[in-house]
């Protein structure tokens, strides 16, 4: 997934692009259908944020490529509190390029989720369409 970040003032506007994995016996994430197969998609999306960072780490150019957490075993358990554990390593940008930061919060975030002519959107203002395999 690459990640391009720009701080205008006290906003912060993050985009990102990269792929996401769906596995066989995993629930849609939309009307919660089963999935047939395991399949894997484009992603966008980004958020318009504030905070308050009192130090800031220079990065220039392409930073890597990060896991932003969930295994198989996690996904298909289904729904978020039922003893999912994710990555304990996820990359977080924020503590990455500005230790101590506080008072984060959301203006607006959104992704897109392309899976063949499929799209599914979660975003602030709600969720629409699905990704069914």
């Amino acid at each position: 997934m690459l990640l391009h970040a720009l701080i205008i003032g006290q906003k912060a506007r993050a985009t990102y692009s990269g792929v996401f994995q769906t596995f066989k016996g995993a629930l849609s994430p939309e009307n919660e259908v089963t999935e047939k197969t395991d399949a894997t998609g484009i992603l966008i999306g980004g958020c318009v944020a504030t905070f308050t960072a009192t130090s800031f780490i220079t990065a220039c150019g392409y930073i890597g490529i990060y896991n932003y957490g969930g295994t198989k075993a996690d996904i298909l358990k289904g729904t978020y509190g039922n003893g999912q554990v994710g990555d304990t390593n996820v990359f977080n940008y924020l503590s990455k390029y500005f230790p101590g930061y506080t008072d984060f919060n959301y203006i607006n975030w959104g992704w897109i989720y392309y899976y063949g002519t499929q799209t599914w959107v979660n975003a602030m203002s709600g969720s629409s369409g699905d990704i069914v395999t």
